[in-house]
């Protein structure tokens, strides 16, 4: 089986120029699943922390005039390999 779910929350972070710090302030989620997602070193997470950091990066978006609405494929893509 090649499939893979990876979090790219790093990269989505970097697009919306904020830092783990800021999202933790913001969401006031565990700051070590904060950087575990970061670190694509997450095995599990909370339905409702998903919900939590998508509104919150969704708001940020919002608030900098960035017309991209983030949602569970962004953040968590699956890639197939072969």
């Amino acid at each position: 089986m090649g499939e893979r779910i990876t979090c790219s929350l790093k990269e989505i972070l970097d697009f919306l120029e904020m830092n783990p710090n800021q999202l933790y302030e913001l969401t006031k989620i565990r700051r070590k699943t904060i950087y575990d997602m970061q670190h694509n070193n997450v095995k599990t997470i909370k339905l409702e922390n998903v919900i939590i950091i998508l509104d919150v990066l969704n708001e940020q978006a919002e608030k900098n005039h960035i017309k991209k609405r983030f949602n569970t494929q962004d953040l968590f893509p699956y890639i197939h390999k072969k």
